[in-house]
């Protein structure tokens, strides 16, 4: 058992592990991490299948961050994935649920979601960011104008590149961080 429990862990750190998205995910076939596919965006491990569960669950989440920069610049490498979800304590329940399904706890009391501005790192047994609008945003407005693309096969929907443009340079003025100054010159660079 301690060794088949090692053999997990080294493959989850292999097919999981931080590598760049524009280098894509490692190919590997497996019963407990399922079958990563390099269709359209890239992601580590599992955080491709919690975007499925999301969507069967009928959450509507928007992909925000350096993975949704690389849907517009695809030179943009990422290391993680981050989700602008919609702003309910519905959401909140059904994605505490979703986590214990991956054996992750959840750092958040479900009616935070209903809240605005939150930030959520998962970072145990997912990669991943989850995040509620601010309170200026209207998720509505957001979703309306998002676009439709596939995370290692699984549709999603993708933030407007103007809207993506707005929140890199919010980012900026709050906190100058470097791949946010990259991420609004390369999205400036592909102005439409």
């Amino acid at each position: 058992p301690t060794r088949n429990r090692t053999c997990k862990k080294r493959l989850r750190r292999w097919c999981c592990g931080p590598v760049a998205f524009n280098v894509g995910p490692r190919p590997v076939s497996s019963t407990l991490y399922g079958t990563v596919k390099m269709l359209g965006l890239g992601t580590f491990g599992g955080n491709s299948d919690f975007i499925r569960t999301l969507n069967e669950r009928g959450i509507r989440s928007l992909l925000v961050g350096g993975l949704a920069v690389q849907h517009y610049c695809p030179d943009r490498a990422a290391d993680d994935l981050d989700l602008l979800i919609e702003p309910t304590a519905e959401a909140g329940e059904a994605i505490k649920d979703i986590l214990y399904g991956f054996n992750d706890a959840a750092s958040f009391a479900p009616e935070d979601f209903a809240k605005p501005a939150r930030h959520y790192s998962q970072k145990r047994a997912l990669y991943l960011d989850l995040l509620t609008p601010r309170a200026d945003e209207r998720f509505d407005l957001l979703w309306e104008k998002a676009t439709s693309t596939t995370v290692n096969g699984v549709a999603v929907r993708v933030a407007d590149r103007n809207d993506l443009l707005e929140m890199k340079r919010r980012a900026v003025r709050e906190r100058a961080n470097e791949k946010d100054i990259r991420d609004v010159q390369l999205l400036e660079a592909r102005a439409v």
